[in-house]
């Protein structure tokens, strides 16, 4: 696993981690199918959500799937490789560790941040959202949040600093505000708008418990990941 691969892992498993008590009142199950900027047509980026347990597919063609999987009962993130047959475990407690850096940092960020509404709503992937400009010290972005899914909006915080920002320091009101009501993100643009991020599919579904666990006859590799799979890149 790159260097770059296992920062962005982390990134993710992050906001995860914030939001894992949140989800478990929620009562929506089922798969999202994500767009992220860098994604060559044929790539893939799906997450599965069932309770606090919550499983990352990457998929390229011509590449094995990586798969990562974040079991809130249980604290533990495993990362496999379905190659190799192999799997990793990390502990949440060894991930906060790691991502103490990345917290401070997005603390930092936030100070003096604010999220405007634009007063305007879309669609996306079937469902509304409202527009606002999130602007910090370091970017001025366009996202379109919706509260259509309840405490989901967790996994949306993956977004940006929002759902990182709640585990340091003092977050703005406007940020413990919108993680309150479950505010996900369905789409991420810049002023161009340009796309960076965009929930293309979301269905509603029952879904194994068998997702969310290592598969059965996968070997455990001694050397434990230090965090989860950027997207895929052309």
């Amino acid at each position: 696993m790159t260097r770059s691969t296992r920062s962005s892992l982390r990134l993710f498993a992050v906001g995860f981690l914030m939001l894992a008590p949140a989800l478990r009142a929620q009562a929506f199950e089922g798969s999202l199918s994500v767009f992220a900027i860098g994604m060559p047509p044929d790539a893939g980026m799906s997450y599965f959500v069932k309770g606090d347990r919550l499983r990352l597919e990457l998929s390229t063609p011509g590449q094995a799937t990586l798969v990562m999987i974040l079991d809130g009962p249980a604290k533990k993130q495993y990362v496999i490789f379905t190659d190799q047959k192999a799997y990793t475990t990390t502990s949440f407690a060894e991930l906060m560790m790691t991502t103490d850096s990345v917290r401070k940092e997005s603390e930092r960020n936030l100070q003096g941040a604010s999220m405007t509404p634009l007063g305007t709503r879309a669609t996306v992937a079937g469902h509304k959202c409202d527009l606002y400009r999130y602007r910090d010290q370091k970017s001025v972005n366009d996202v379109c949040l919706s509260t259509e899914f309840g405490a989901l909006g967790g996994v949306g915080g993956l977004w940006g600093h929002i759902g990182r920002s709640m585990e340091v320091g003092n977050p703005p009101p406007w940020a413990v505000k919108l993680v309150s009501s479950g505010a996900f993100a369905l789409r991420l643009t810049d002023t161009t708008g340009t796309t960076l991020w965009e929930v293309r599919r979301i269905g509603a579904q029952t879904l194994a418990p068998e997702l969310f666990t290592p598969p059965s006859g996968f070997s455990s590799m001694s050397d434990a990941p230090l965090g989860p799979p950027k997207p895929p890149t052309a």
